[in-house]
């Protein structure tokens, strides 16, 4: 039972969770079978414990849950626990309901809409209206559920007496910037998944919808997003990450750390292509400092979990900086707070990719064989890439000639590299210049380092360029 769905979702909630989940699993509004209640108050009491063999051992399990049965059946036990996972979902839905008291009233408005009692909409709409204005968030969430209140607003007007453009005109409103907000998130979406890709993706009325923000760009959300897709699209004819960063400090409050999270990560997305392509000194540490204040500010940790990437991201960053030290003590102080499932196997990786960055390249080999890269294609790809450069570093030419032979072949089959693809090809194709050149050719010498240095999608430009 250690690998079931129900145990691993029980152990990611917290004890608060678990406790409130108890009276849910008891009321038999949510469940009227014992041998389910018993098998929670079990688990409860074990789910700390672990081992094949440990508290949670499913024959162990069964004769608590079916005290009566002598012989274990393992189809009543996968009966129960089905019936427990249902629960356990029921449970973390109206808790997240319950979370925002303008979501309850949208609800309650649509189960009077459902059974037909309009005694209570008028009072209940109301009540939504003044809660929804009330919270301190004006998000694309809050925009969506003021649209769906003046919908509700106008279609009950209509049907009490002739509309007015008065009666109509808030609906319009609130249901175009709604409107525009979605698109322009989808816009977002569309442009950082074709900066990955390294293709133009068609967004479906973006452009149209583009024309019109200007119109609306005291609303927040709108113009948050805006600069976020500026930002995305690579437009350079105004400053979007300085307007961005200036609306992220003056409308902060104003929205959820999931949706400032998005922005964060969008600017960022912004700051690490222009890295890859055109790295300058002032641009690493403007996107340093940036990493540095929104971890400190929890904007990279929106549900206290830190994504492999960020920390990736994070860690590269750092190195590129020569902050050394700092770039320790981060991959040890915040590998806690990764996935449980990837913690150990990204901490690995970014050790040895440490070590080879500070040159103990001895102890970046033996660690890199500890990093599992079977599903892990990124980690593959910069593996491959400090192996080649420890290889030539070392002067072990046939060693690195078979390596670069298997390293190209590999970002070959691995399409889904996006952007790094082109990176990493790069890279191959000048070492392998680079091991085949004459250095006594000065002119040769001159014109391949040209190309270097002209060549924008290349990793570790600096450093091919000193090896001449």
């Amino acid at each position: 039972m250690q690998d079931s769905t129900l145990v691993r979702l029980l152990r990611l909630l917290p004890i608060s969770d678990l406790r409130n989940l108890k009276k849910v699993v008891r009321s038999p509004y949510f469940n009227t079978r014992e041998d389910v209640s018993r098998l929670y108050d079990y688990i409860f009491d074990h789910h700390a414990e672990t081992g094949a063999t440990g508290a949670l051992d499913r024959q162990r399990v069964f004769r608590r849950v079916f005290p009566n049965e002598k012989t274990f059946d393992m189809a009543p036990l996968r009966r129960a626990m089905t019936l427990l996972t249902e629960c356990v979902k029921q449970f973390l839905a109206i808790e997240a309901m319950r979370s925002s008291e303008s979501v309850e009233e949208m609800f309650l408005l649509q189960a009077f809409q459902t059974r037909g009692i309009e005694e209570f909409k008028e009072k209940t709409l109301e009540t939504a209206l003044a809660k929804n204005e009330r919270q301190p968030r004006r998000d694309a969430d809050y925009l969506s559920r003021q649209s769906a209140l003046n919908w509700e607003i106008f279609h009950q007007t209509a049907t009490k007496k002739w509309i007015t453009q008065a009666d109509f005109e808030p609906m319009l409103q609130q249901n175009t910037r709604f409107l525009l907000v979605k698109i322009l998130q989808l816009g977002c979406q569309v442009a950082a998944v074709g900066n990955f890709l390294n293709l133009h993706l068609p967004a479906p009325f973006l452009d149209e919808a583009v024309r019109l923000v200007e119109q609306h760009l005291d609303e927040p959300a709108i113009r948050i997003y805006f600069h976020v897709l500026q930002c995305l699209r690579g437009d350079e004819s105004e400053p979007h990450t300085e307007i961005l960063n200036e609306c992220l400090t003056r409308y902060r409050d104003q929205f959820s750390k999931t949706d400032l999270h998005i922005f964060v990560i969008s600017v960022l997305n912004v700051f690490n292509t222009k890295l890859s392509t055109h790295p300058t000194e002032d641009l690493r540490k403007k996107t340093f400092s940036f990493y540095c204040t929104a971890l400190e500010t929890g904007l990279l940790t929106p549900h206290k979990v830190l994504s492999k990437f960020s920390y990736y991201n994070i860690f590269m960053i750092g190195v590129q900086c020569r902050e050394f030290e700092w770039t320790r003590r981060f991959l040890e102080d915040w590998m806690p707070m990764l996935p449980a499932a990837e913690r150990e196997n990204a901490f690995a990786f970014h050790l040895a990719a440490w070590h080879f960055h500070t040159k103990n390249y001895d102890e970046a080999m033996a660690r890199l064989q500890q990093v599992a890269t079977r599903d892990e294609v990124l980690y593959s790809l910069e593996a491959r890439g400090m192996l080649a450069r420890i290889f030539f570093e070392r002067g072990e030419r046939d060693a690195l000639a078979y390596h670069l032979d298997s390293y190209r072949m590999f970002v070959y089959r691995h399409p889904e590299t996006g952007f790094y693809k082109e990176l990493h090809l790069n890279f191959i194709v000048f070492l392998q210049k680079i091991m085949d050149l004459d250095k006594t050719d000065a002119a040769r010498c001159r014109q391949l380092a040209a190309e270097i240095s002209g060549t924008v999608k290349l990793r570790e430009k600096s450093w091919l360029l000193q090896l001449f």
